[in-house]
């Protein structure tokens, strides 16, 4: 069985976006809350699949609580 090689190229991201296009919390919240919020409504989904899936198979516990901790962080995110 042959695996694909893992990709080798990293990419530097800036750290904080250039201030003319940094939006504020409330000009970000009127931009799309909608749509941002069925995203993060739809990746906590996906986490809980995933997670009950896990257990079912009696998974990895740690990967079982990395994603219960992001679905947390997502929640938190989503009342923003």
């Amino acid at each position: 069985m042959s695996t694909a090689p893992a990709c080798s190229t990293v990419i530097p991201l800036p750290l904080r976006r250039p201030e003319s296009t940094r939006l504020t919390r409330a000009a970000a919240g009127q931009a799309a809350p909608g749509p941002l919020q069925a995203w993060i409504a739809t990746q906590i989904r996906v986490l809980e699949f995933w997670r009950e899936d896990l257990i079912a198979q009696g998974g990895e516990w740690r990967l079982i609580a990395l994603l219960d901790q992001h679905a947390a962080f997502l929640r938190e995110a989503g009342e923003l």
